[in-house]
């Protein structure tokens, strides 16, 4: 509903979503929900305004009791209430002044980033932020705190905030990047590309993960001499390696060849030597034969 989204976030984990009184004091009804998620989700949820009342009344009660199940589990294996994740959230500066000021305050005193004289500091340029606005700062795109506070930090003219964002911005609130990461591995190394090198791999993760937002590359003339240089380092090393296998005979030294004339006469008597003795067993396997005849 509208007028709840004033409401804590602290208050709303500990509802209990799936409860009914909750469902009517929170959840959006009849026609105002379908034309939500008409224009959020999927337009084509607006063809269910042609279907009957208990048509639509029966989709939203299955919509609604599917989202209370997801907020429930969200709240059970999602730590929220943990404090420095609830500090932390005074990335979005999205929240008035005093609050903001109160979550820089907490995150401070669990990570002792700033002296006493930094921390005031830091608030004197958050109330110039304030002033200023951030809408010219967010970035319509990708509308994450990360692309928020990089354009923030372009103008140099806040450097305590940038210092303690840049701290929050490193804490992992969920593994969901790390997931993320694997699967755009697996599309670099596919079946056709198992081969890729350790190193190669690397390379074209962190290129993806520099350019993925802004999605253009640019080559510069020292990125083309850097290939360049890593391109002849790359073809020397396989040179001197095809030398390597490749020794000629005019190569082998004299006390080589001798040891290799002695390794091969060695291996000439060892044949000969089965040989011999095999031809022995078999004499004496007749001898046996002979003798149990008579």
């Amino acid at each position: 509903m509208p007028e709840k989204f004033e409401t804590p976030f602290l208050e709303l984990i500990t509802k209990d979503w799936e409860d009914t009184e909750v469902q009517k004091e929170y959840f959006m009804k009849g026609k105002d929900f379908i034309q939500l998620i008409s224009e959020l989700i999927n337009p084509k949820f607006s063809k269910l305004f042609m279907e009957s009342q208990q048509i639509q009344e029966n989709f939203i009660q299955i919509f609604q009791d599917f989202i209370a199940i997801l907020l429930n589990l969200f709240t059970q294996y999602f730590n929220f209430a943990d404090e420095v994740i609830e500090a932390a959230d005074f990335l979005e500066l999205d929240s008035s002044y005093h609050i903001l000021k109160s979550k820089i305050s907490k995150f401070n005193s669990i990570f002792k980033l700033f002296s006493e004289e930094e921390l005031k500091q830091s608030f004197d340029e958050l109330l110039v932020l304030r002033d200023e606005g951030t809408n010219k700062y967010r970035d319509n795109t990708s509308k994450s705190s990360l692309s928020l506070w990089n354009n923030i930090n372009e103008t140099q003219a806040f450097p305590l905030l940038v210092k303690i964002a840049n701290l929050a911005l490193t804490l992992p609130t969920s593994s969901s990047d790390v997931e993320q990461i694997f699967s755009i591995m697996k599309l670099f190394k596919s079946d056709q590309r198992n081969s890729l090198a350790e190193a190669s791999l690397e390379g074209l993760l962190l290129v993806h993960q520099e350019f993925k937002n802004n999605g253009k590359i640019e080559i510069t003339n020292d990125l083309v001499e850097l290939y360049k240089l890593v391109k002849k380092e790359i073809n020397q090393r396989k040179e001197k390696k095809r030398k390597n296998e490749q020794i000629s005979p005019e190569d082998i030294q004299p006390n080589q060849e001798i040891l290799l004339s002695e390794e091969n006469q060695n291996s000439n008597e060892n044949v000969f030597g089965a040989h011999a003795l095999k031809k022995q067993k078999s004499q004496v396997k007749d001898n046996e034969n002979i003798c149990l005849e008579k």
